[in-house]
């Protein structure tokens, strides 16, 4: 009951994610579902769409989570947004290795019409959005009002971010557990500890003074990864 909505992640174009009981969950408690779904075009994402029993929203990812459409977004939406029940269309930025520096990364943004953005909040290890940055996104190319997003992995960190010390390695300090199976420069870490949370918990008060309209929390799934070590079925 404390989220805002749940972003299902389809993993290719068609098919199904959710089971009818978990759907009728979410529109029970009033949570908006965000569907991401992996199509090659907006012709494919219009057809699956058309099949879903929530259709307020679609966002469409062809290659990754790294490219900027230069199409306008799919349930195009000229309207002002100011909360999640209002967003038709989105674009989820978590992979900027197709842009030179923040600079192109945000001329690119500001020339999308998505009804919102979730993003990376840093460019690079050492480089994050300003404020000014933040602030700049929040307008759809047409001028009208949008909802910026921070994803943030809440159980899985590596060299590459913010928060991970030089000093840190596997099983250094003890909350770090495993190595990453999808991403070997990534560690799976005990998301529980208590250590670990205080970290975690002033990156996020950082994010939120950048500006960002609210976090989206990705790494969620870890407790699979503990119940598997455990053999828990």
């Amino acid at each position: 009951s404390a989220i805002d909505g749940i972003a299902v992640d389809y993993h290719d174009c068609s098919g199904k994610v959710l089971t009818d009981a978990e759907e009728k969950e979410i529109q029970k408690r009033g949570i908006v579902k965000l569907n991401i779904r992996h199509c090659r075009d907006i012709e494919s994402l219009a057809k699956e769409t058309a099949k879903d029993k929530s259709p307020d929203n679609a966002s469409l990812i062809k290659d990754g989570f790294n490219e900027v459409p230069e199409k306008e977004p799919f349930l195009y939406n000229a309207d002002n947004v100011n909360g999640l029940k209002e967003v038709k269309n989105f674009l989820v930025l978590t992979d900027y290795s197709r842009f030179d520096n923040k600079g192109n990364l945000i001329a690119a943004l500001e020339d999308t019409n998505h009804d919102m953005l979730i993003l990376s909040p840093f460019f690079s290890k050492n480089e994050a959005f300003t404020f000014k940055d933040v602030n700049l996104l929040k307008y759809k190319k047409l001028g009208a009002r949008r909802l910026v997003l921070a994803s943030v992995d809440v159980s899985r960190f590596g060299f590459g971010d913010f928060y991970f010390k030089d000093t840190y390695s596997y099983r250094d300090p003890e909350w770090i557990k495993y190595v990453d199976k999808g991403n070997p420069d990534k560690y799976v870490v005990e998301y529980f500890n208590p250590d670990f949370r205080t970290i975690i918990g002033k990156y996020v008060k950082g994010i939120v003074d950048l500006g960002f309209d609210g976090i989206m929390l990705d790494g969620v799934d870890a407790h699979l990864v503990f119940e598997q070590a455990a053999d828990i079925d």
